[in-house]
């Protein structure tokens, strides 16, 4: 499943929603959201982060129920608080998916990805270049 992050969501309300102008920084570290908040910053920032928390649940109730129980490790930079607001998470990893793609990016660049001939490697062991007409 694919579904946006918390941050995604809050920016997509923001900036879609006329006059929805909110302060501050939209996550502070300090604590967890109310489940109800006393200003629209508070209710946004409980509804974007709770319902984040609610969406990997029912993904991973729905996953276990075909294959059965098995580890759920949270990602990205919220995951931490996501991972604590939600009843399912065993595990909390924020750079698991980063250093994922670092590693793809690694091997095509290492074992010549089709259509990476004219591809070099940057500082990180990641394909730069112009990709051949194959695409990478």
């Amino acid at each position: 499943a694919i579904a946006p992050g918390p941050v995604t969501a809050y920016r997509g309300l923001v900036e879609r929603i006329p006059g929805l102008a909110l302060d501050g920084e939209p996550f502070p570290p300090a604590a967890d959201p109310p489940l109800t908040g006393t200003s629209t910053g508070d209710c946004v920032r409980a509804g974007v982060l709770r319902g984040a928390a609610a969406l990997v649940d029912g993904l991973v109730r729905g996953h276990q129920r075909l294959v059965g129980p098995c580890p759920v490790v949270v990602t990205g930079g919220l995951g931490p608080l996501v991972a604590r607001l939600g009843e399912t998470a065993t595990a909390v990893d924020p750079d698991l998916t980063l250093r994922g793609i670092h590693l793809v990016c690694r091997a095509a660049a290492a074992h010549g990805a089709p259509g990476s001939r004219r591809l070099q490697a940057d500082a990180h062991g990641c394909p730069r270049g112009e990709a051949g007409p194959e695409g990478i």
